[in-house]
């Protein structure tokens, strides 16, 4: 190749790559490059997770004895949110409010410092009750018994028991409606012929609206 041809080449391949940079820069600017606007932002899992306003029954049955979650530790109020996705208010410290949806029992309990796997349950300031060949630690969801409730969203409505005990699944279940309250409806409004002739408490996150208040 002649000295005039290497050149025509290597202005040929000088000017393919000008406009190669050219295209990298138009790219970038609007995409996030320096001093250009903000490019694509994906969204988080919050907010993937749509707002709602639903209320759910639980109670914790330790040996036949429930447990009590009508503890300061344990309740959010104005000034003390243990979680913005679900949490329990006073008085009705039984009743779950959930404020994201696909929120589950396993976050729930973990915002109360409440340790619980398939087999275990660990409660604050106590021993860790696990199953064994004597006692088993179970789940009732709408008085049906399932395998594990860490990863199941919380339903509006949905009523929860976690029994840790020796009795056996058809002795527990037949309890179900002795320990696990019905009182969701009364907090979402949705049986008024239950709500108390004075009205409900000031109890936050009570009937409408889709925070807090």
């Amino acid at each position: 190749m002649g000295t005039f041809g290497r050149l025509w080449l290597w202005l040929t391949l000088a000017v393919a790559a000008a406009f190669l940079l050219g295209g990298i820069a138009g790219w970038a600017l609007p995409h996030g490059g320096d001093g250009g606007e903000a490019g694509p932002r994906l969204a988080s899992p919050e907010e993937l997770r749509q707002p709602v306003h639903w209320h759910a029954d639980f109670r914790v049955v330790i040996r036949g004895e429930p447990y009590s979650f009508d503890d300061p530790r344990f309740i959010s109020t104005e000034d003390r949110e243990l979680s913005p996705n679900v949490h329990i208010h006073a008085p009705r410290t039984n009743v779950v409010h959930v404020h994201r949806e696909q929120t589950t029992w396993g976050e729930f309990f973990e915002s109360l410092g409440v340790g619980l796997t398939q087999a275990c349950l660990r409660l604050p300031n106590s021993p860790e009750l696990c199953s064994n060949e004597r006692e088993r630690l179970r789940f009732f969801v709408n008085g049906v018994e399932v395998d594990d409730i860490r990863f199941l969203p919380i339903a509006d409505l949905q009523r929860l028991l976690v029994y840790y005990g020796p009795e056996d699944a058809a002795a527990v279940a037949a309890r179900f409606s002795d320990w696990v309250g019905d009182e969701a409806c009364i907090v979402s409004g949705l049986c008024q012929e239950r709500i108390p002739p004075g009205g409900l408490e000031n109890e936050p996150c009570a009937i409408g609206g889709m925070a807090c208040n």
